[in-house]
């Protein structure tokens, strides 16, 4: 159980990285499975709380920096 945003953040970190740590994408964007261009912001948000992002990553490159 997540019990912090910070923990959420390092979750979905940790998510996005799966196709590229597994070698089904070489970047986090190749995979269609994911909500990865809602956090930098390349696509439309459906599924993301960008205020919630937005509190920990200012801008798309902080996202894909960490």
């Amino acid at each position: 159980m997540l019990e912090t945003d910070e923990q959420l953040i390092h979750v979905a970190r940790y998510i996005h990285a799966n196709p590229v740590v597994a070698g089904l994408a070489e970047r986090p964007e190749e995979w269609a499975n994911s909500n990865y261009l809602e956090w930098i912001e390349a696509r439309p948000r459906t599924l993301v709380l960008r205020e919630l992002v937005k509190c920990y990553f200012p801008t798309p490159d902080h996202y894909r920096e960490f």
